[in-house]
């Protein structure tokens, strides 16, 4: 791919190319295409949350040589992150570029897949390798010469430059990722911690948790602003909302790149109904 490095400050053009060597026989199969995603831990452990794509499409996917490149369609994917708050989502709705692709015998072809970064900051730890799978079911474009799928996955990019903080959150008692359907129940009035982390580490950066009850013409408030520890670290202590119903928290902090407020992705929690 290229280039191999990218200045997170300014939009990059990304090129991805994939050579395919051909030898006594004809190839078939189709092309997976799918882009590198944002990543949150959710909780102190190994939950790691998928969210939008950190690049976004910048071309169709083409085939320099011999060879045809047939659309089959393209997948997507609803972003994980995207906080009923009305704040932006992380990244773009996932696309997944799906290829047929006939190469003839004893032939070279490259494909090719563009990509650009800038429209959205990107954070610290950032991936941008992009991966391509070969996939030995066809559908309707004819028997596959493939005996089993390829997963291959372009080099990792250099990131240079300053980048929005990634901020993650969690409470103890725990409460749900936002995007599920089904909350966990926590006692109303009960002790509440709302943990989190901030990088790039840096002792004092200023981290504001806000909260919402989901309802008609409810507003997100404000429930303190704190600063993070010499490790990044961040914790407040309180208790859970005394009225019934569902509650959403997420932690805000300002963007070392320079662009809009970055936020965490949110927490979400049930209040039950008592009578």
């Amino acid at each position: 791919m290229s280039p191999g490095r990218v200045d997170a400050r300014a939009p990059a053009e990304l090129v991805y190319r994939l050579r395919i060597q051909t030898f006594a026989e004809a190839e078939r199969f189709t092309l997976d295409v799918r882009p590198p995603l944002f990543r949150t831990r959710l909780g102190a452990g190994d939950n790691v949350h998928r969210e939008g794509a950190t690049v976004d499409p910048d071309a169709p996917i083409a085939l320099e040589g011999p060879g045809t490149l047939t659309p089959i369609g393209e997948g997507r994917a609803l972003i994980g992150c995207s906080p009923s708050s009305g704040l932006a989502a992380h990244g773009y709705e996932p696309r997944y570029p799906r290829v047929a692709v006939q190469l003839p015998a004893r032939s070279v072809s490259t494909v090719v897949a563009r990509y650009r970064t800038g429209d959205v900051d990107l954070w610290p730890g950032s991936d941008l390798r992009l991966t391509m799978r070969v996939d030995a079911n066809t559908g309707g474009y004819g028997a596959s010469t493939i005996a089993s799928d390829v997963e291959v996955r372009s080099p990792q990019v250099s990131l240079t430059g300053a980048r929005a903080p990634r901020l993650e959150l969690w409470t103890r008692p725990q409460s749900s990722p936002a995007v599920t359907t089904v909350l966990r129940r926590l006692t109303a009035g009960a002790r509440l911690e709302i943990r989190g982390r901030a990088t790039p580490v840096r002792a004092g950066r200023r981290v504001s948790l806000w909260m919402i009850r989901h309802g008609e013409d409810e507003q997100a408030r404000r429930l303190a602003t704190v600063s993070t520890s010499a490790t990044g670290r961040l914790l407040f202590r309180t208790r859970t909302p005394s009225r019934a119903g569902s509650y959403e928290l997420w932690a805000r902090s300002a963007n070392d790149a320079g662009g809009r407020p970055e936020h965490s992705c949110s927490m979400a929690f049930r209040i039950p109904y008592t009578g």
